[in-house]
Formats: structure tokens, sequence, C-alpha cells
């Protein structure tokens, strides 16, 4: 019995490389899902994320998120105040203000905020 991958076998998968901190297995698996003819989710990009917080690829956490919204995702509030702890961590004050604009003009997370 044959089975296919899907986006939730990918998710889980990734979201296993970031507990065990295989940062690169995790943006591995993520750039396969469009040759599998599988789109991303954000439960995706949310464990690449944090499977590159997790090994200090902060640089690579702003790639994903570049990749996210090439992929028409809007990321969530749990991802991008991740990112926003890593600037502040990172002391990249300019850039951690970039996405604290970016995060009150989302719709979703102003939908979260009340």
């Amino acid at each position: 019995m044959a089975v296919n991958p899907s986006e939730i076998s990918y998710s889980a998968a990734i979201s296993s490389c970031e507990k065990g901190r295989q940062w690169q297995m995790a943006l591995s698996l993520l750039s396969q899902m469009p040759d599998a003819r599988l789109s991303p989710n954000l439960l995706c990009f949310a464990a690449a994320v944090l499977a590159c917080v997790k090994c200090n690829r902060w640089r690579d956490t702003f790639v994903l998120l570049d990749d996210m919204l090439g992929f028409s995702l809007e990321p969530n509030p749990f991802t991008l105040s991740t990112l926003l702890a890593e600037c502040e961590q990172r002391g990249l004050l300019s850039t951690e203000q970039k996405l604290a604009t970016a995060m009150c003009l989302t719709q979703p997370f102003a939908r979260s905020i009340g």
C-alpha cells in the first residue's frame, strides 16, 4: 500500500525536524513540497521558522517570511511574534520595527487583538 505525501505529513515531518533541531532538513522538506505538487501551508512554515530559530539561523527565518509571502500566505501572529523576539534578541531594531508595522497592518492580526 503506497502512502502519498500530503500537507499534513510534510507539516508533521517539518515539526519533527524542529523538535530535533534539524533546520537543514526542515528547509529541505519545505522546498520539496512544490515538487510533490503540494503548497506549503502556515503550519509548515511556522515549524520551519521555529527550527531555524532554535538553531540560531535567524537570517533563514526572514527568507522563510519572504517565501511565505510568495505563496500568498499571511504570517500568523505566532510566527510574527517569534520573528520579533529574534529581532529584539539580536538588536535588529529597524527590522523589528518593520515587522511590528506589518503585524499592525495585517487583517488576521487585527482580528486577533480585538
